[in-house]
Parts: C-alpha cells; sequence; structure tokens
C-alpha cells in the first residue's frame, strides 16, 4: 500500500494511539468502551428505559437511530428530529454520551445539535463529500467500514473524515473513530460475515482508535446465540471497544429484531467479556 494516500492517520511509532475524549469518557487507550442501545429510537419511554439500564450494566455511549438507512424504501425510515431530542433527553437522564447517525450532509447540522457522537454508516463509508465535512463540527465521529470495503479504502475513508486541506476548506475532524461491522462473503449462515482481523491490521498501521458492532456482524435469525463469543474475540483482537444493539423487547422491536438483545442479555454480555478485557490489559 502507499502510506502516503493515508498519512494524516498513520501511526508515527507502534505505541501513537489515539485516545477520544466524550464528555469525559476516554475512547482508546487502556479503556474499553461499550455503545448499547436500539437500532430505532421508537418512543421516549423505550429510549430513557433503554438507557437508564444499559448504563447501570456498564454501557458508555447510548446509541440510537433517529434517521434509518434501510435497504427497501417501504421499510421504516425513523422518527428524525422528535427522536434524536428523545435520545438527547435519555442520554441526560442516565448520565451517558449519545451517538447517532447522519445520512447525508444536510442532516449533520441536526444530528450534531443533539448527539454526543456523529456516526456515519456503512452505506457512506465511502462517500467522501460527506466524510470531508466532517471537521466543520467539534462533535467526535464514527464512521463505520462499507460492507465492500477492504484495509486500504478503510484507511482512506479515515484519511477523508481526518486530514485538513486549508484551500480546499477541509478542516478535517480529529477526534475520529473507526467501527468494523461485517463485510459481505460467501457465507449465508450470516447476514454479514464479522472481519475480526480487520482490528490487529488496522491497529498495527492506524493511531485511530477502532471499535467493532458485533451485531451487524452477527446479524440473522438466530445468530444472537453465540454474540457472547465473538464480543470475547473482539476484545480479545485489541480492539477498543464494542457496539450491540439493545431493546427492552428485542422480537418487538421495530427495526433489526433479528440481531438485538434483551437489557437481561445485555448486562450477561459485559460480565462475560469483562474476564478478557481484564487480560488484555483494558478497564471498562
Amino acid at each position: 500500500m502507499n502510506e502516503g494516500e493515508f498519512i494524516s492517520v498513520k501511526k508515527k511509532s507502534q505505541d501513537d494511539f489515539s485516545v477520544i475524549d466524550v464528555k469525559g469518557h476516554k475512547i482508546g487507550g487502556n479503556t474499553f468502551t461499550i455503545f448499547a442501545g436500539p437500532c430505532r429510537i421508537e418512543s421516549e419511554k423505550q429510549i430513557t428505559q433503554t438507557a437508564l439500564a444499559v448504563k447501570k450494566a456498564g454501557a458508555h455511549i447510548l446509541r440510537g437511530g433517529a434517521f434509518k438507512p434501510c435497504t427497501s424504501p417501504h421499510s421504516d425510515w425513523g422518527r428524525g428530529e422528535k427522536a434524536l431530542k428523545e435520545l438527547q433527553m435519555a442520554g441526560d437522564a442516565a448520565g451517558i454520551p449519545v451517538i447517532s447517525e447522519a445520512m447525508d450532509v444536510e442532516q449533520l447540522d441536526v444530528v450534531s445539535k443533539y448527539s454526543d457522537i456523529l456516526q456515519v454508516g456503512t452505506r457512506n463509508g465511502q462517500n467522501y463529500n460527506l466524510l470531508s465535512r466532517l471537521g466543520d463540527y467539534p462533535n467526535p465521529v464514527l464512521v463505520k467500514r462499507g460492507t465492500w470495503m477492504d484495509l486500504r479504502e478503510t484507511l482512506c475513508a479515515a484519511e477523508w473524515a481526518y486530514f485538513t486541506d486549508e484551500e480546499r476548506g477541509v478542516k478535517g475532524n480529529k477526534n475520529l473513530i473507526i467501527c468494523e461491522r461485517g463485510t459481505v462473503h460467501f457465507n449465508t449462515h450470516m447476514r454479514w460475515t464479522l472481519d475480526i482481523a480487520m482490528v490487529p491490521s488496522f491497529k498495527h498501521i492506524s493511531h485511530v482508535p477502532i471499535v467493532v458492532d458485533i451485531s451487524h456482524g452477527t446479524g440473522g435469525e438466530g445468530n444472537t446465540a453465540y454474540y457472547k463469543d465473538l464480543a470475547r474475540a473482539v476484545v480479545a483482537a485489541g480492539a477498543d471497544g464494542l457496539m450491540v444493539e439493545v431493546h427492552p423487547e428485542p422480537s418487538n422491536s421495530l427495526s433489526d429484531a433479528a440481531q438485538t438483545i434483551s437489557l437481561d442479555e445485555f448486562k450477561e454480555l459485559v460480565e462475560y467479556i469483562r474476564p478478557v478485557v481484564d487480560a488484555v490489559g483494558k478497564v471498562l
């Protein structure tokens, strides 16, 4: 690979790792961060109940979708700004930062107003116009790897979000997090295949923190049966955190029900990975 293509996100030394501060919580370094919450913010009651429960169980960041980029246009589109307000209120009630996705440049203003962290979803993994505008906002950003993207393309996506070019008016966002969430594969037992090897491969080259979305990485009917073991593998591989979809009643979730776990299952997950987090020298 031509490392000049992603010079801004390339490590200067083997122990060069960025640490991102979100309302006093550190992402990266020796901290293992857990992002948890529903795919879709359905109501104030649902997101507040989830926020209080996941925070108590050990989550550090509350996730929730307000604008939903579903595969079919006939699926739910989300509840927009109203949902973002509910997410912010739930985060405040639980004392936990929040993250939500902006699907395009036009949504950045409203999402940044209510969300502590801006998320760029997998479908926008190579939307360079969107990535280059993330530096216009003070919010930390999390960019999901596209399901088709290789290591070089992932590093270049990080560069688009991070680099500064004054002549072009690109400010760059230095509070960047990358997220692995599964790739398209010939396997049929999963909707996407979790690429755990991306974690050490990315960290070998880049100082940017990388977390793993285990819900999409194991997505599919019945696959929540082994999400806990994959979560342990993610920790052991050196990830800086994990993201998981959690809902008070997964079977009634309006989005991604098959890959969503309950509040009790989330509590069990945190305790299940704790010994591995300790073993690799990180803290929850």
